[in-house]
């Protein structure tokens, strides 16, 4: 059973949404510019939440992405719209 996860930066209110299956408990996600985000600030400096555990968490993720069109979201770390996990033309 997978899940989707939100990390939002504690002072400035910037944003990551991902998903994952659930085989690793403390995955923080892959995005591009997530990676780098936590490099700089460091994981503490977010706090985690749970948006959705189940079967259809990549479901789940794309339609949380989309609805609130994170890709062309300022406050977004999120690159595109999809749950494609890691991948990017």
């Amino acid at each position: 059973m997978g899940y989707v996860y939100k990390y939002t930066h504690k002072e400035t209110g910037k944003y990551y949404i991902g998903s994952h299956n659930g085989n690793k408990k403390d995955y923080t996600g892959s995005g591009l510019l997530w990676q780098k985000a936590k490099k700089k600030y460091g994981i503490e400096s977010y706090h985690r939440e749970i948006l959705y555990e189940g079967p259809d968490y990549r479901v789940e993720e794309e339609l949380v992405l989309k609805s609130i069109d994170a890709a062309n979201d300022d406050m977004s770390y999120n690159m595109k719209n999809e749950a494609l996990g890691g991948s990017f033309p």
